[in-house]
């Protein structure tokens, strides 16, 4: 499967929670997209990902992602736990990052152009890059 769900301003939307989710084997697992300038919210918290490229990729124009209480592991062959790009804040809070059995390593968070970022209680095991 490519998306698991996918969002975003553009389509309408602005205000996307996910709980106790488990995704498994996809592209990205959670997807939105705000580059419509449109404000937007992204919660994620109690889910697990599994095997798959990107499990959460946000990009945006001044919105908040939240993450907590998430499990992480085994992303695809230079994959990235989460990607946000361009948005105002991003949370990250007593998630498990673990990546195992892969001769080429992944990043556990990628963030590009986000104004505010507050990572806590998080353990990362294993990858070339943590944040």
């Amino acid at each position: 499967m490519h998306k698991g769900i996918a969002t975003g301003g553009l389509w309408g939307n602005q205000t996307l929670r996910v709980e106790n989710l488990h995704l498994e084997n996809m592209r990205e697992g959670v997807y939105t997209s705000h580059e419509s300038k449109v404000w937007s919210l992204l919660e994620v918290r109690d889910c697990s990902f599994n095997g798959s490229y990107l499990d959460i990729a946000s990009i945006g124009d001044g919105g908040i992602v939240r993450v907590n209480n998430c499990n992480f592991q085994n992303s695809t062959t230079a994959g990235t736990f989460i990607v946000v790009w361009d948005q105002s804040e991003v949370e990250v809070k007593g998630c498990i990052f673990t990546r195992s059995n892969h001769i080429y390593s992944t990043r556990a968070i990628s963030l590009s152009g986000v104004q505010n970022v507050i990572i806590e209680n998080c353990d990362i095991f294993e990858g070339t890059t943590g944040i």
